[in-house]
């Protein structure tokens, strides 16, 4: 496998990360703060938002995810070894910031308060 086909599938993945991340959002924004509480209505909705956000959002971050994590993947090879280690570096700070993120979002634990209060 060579560098530009592990680029891709790297950036594929944080691609799909940020799209769950912004439905993440949307859904929980619908769950809070809308007055909809009939779970039919409110499932339907949902299945709405994730068509609504997964085919737009996946064809704009796509694009806009290849520019960023591209030069992210740049900037990180450039400061680290460079080559395939330096993708990997960076496709593992671009994971970790997802997972961060999701964590917050799905279990509302902040991990920078968690590593602050353990320093």
């Amino acid at each position: 496998m060579n560098q530009k086909s592990v680029t891709k599938f790297f950036v594929f993945v944080l691609t799909l990360f940020i799209a769950e991340i912004v439905s993440t959002i949307a859904k929980n924004y619908l769950n809070i703060h809308t007055g909809y509480r009939d779970p039919y209505k409110l499932t339907a909705i949902q299945m709405g938002i994730i068509i609504v956000i997964y085919y737009p959002v996946f064809t704009l971050i796509s694009s806009v995810a290849e520019i960023i994590s591209t030069h992210f993947v740049k900037k990180t090879k450039s400061a680290t070894i460079g080559g395939m280690p330096g993708l990997i570096i960076a496709f593992i700070i671009g994971l970790l910031i997802c997972y961060a993120i999701f964590l917050n979002q799905w279990h509302h634990i902040n991990v920078l308060k968690v590593l602050w209060r353990k320093v």
